[in-house]
Formats: C-alpha cells, structure tokens, sequence
C-alpha cells in the first residue's frame, strides 16, 4: 500500500503537522503547518472512500481480479499466445 493509500499514515502526518504548527515561533509558519495538516485529513478521508469503493465493486465483482481469476488464485503469466505480446515500435 502506498502512502496516498494509507489513512492511518496520513492522519499520523496530519497530526505530526500540528505538532510543528504549536511548536512554530512565527504565525505564518504555524498558519501554513496547520493547513499542510487539513490537507492530510482530506487525503485520508479520500484515501478510506477508495478503499470503501474497491472493496466495494470487488464484493460486486465476486472478487475477482482483472485477468478473471479469483481473488485467491495465483496470477498467470500472460503469453503471445494470449494476444498480449507487446508491441513492437
């Protein structure tokens, strides 16, 4: 999971943020801190509403991935045999 994927992460940056923005001597830092941590909290708000809609269309899909597999299946290797050989340029 990558960082933009991860609530918990953010909302810890988040609150990192307004660690700093009570330690900032100068207004305009402590202004900017604070918003710099809003920031966080939307990104983790985002990040939980994509992870509520993938496990959603993955229940509606019967989880299964892109190539039509089950979810707990292994993943194949796609051949040329697949029509999937990359093209030559």
């Amino acid at each position: 999971m990558t960082l933009i994927d991860d609530p918990e992460s953010l909302r810890a940056r988040a609150a990192d943020m307004r660690d700093r923005a009570e330690k900032a001597q100068f207004p305009e830092t402590k202004k900017g801190l604070l918003r710099i941590a809003d920031d966080y909290d939307v990104l983790a708000k985002r990040a939980e509403q994509r992870i509520a809609w993938l496990h959603k269309s993955q229940d509606q899909r019967g989880d299964q991935r892109a190539d039509g597999a089950a979810a707990d299946e292994p993943a194949r290797m796609l051949s040329p045999s697949d029509g999937m050989s990359p093209a030559v340029g």
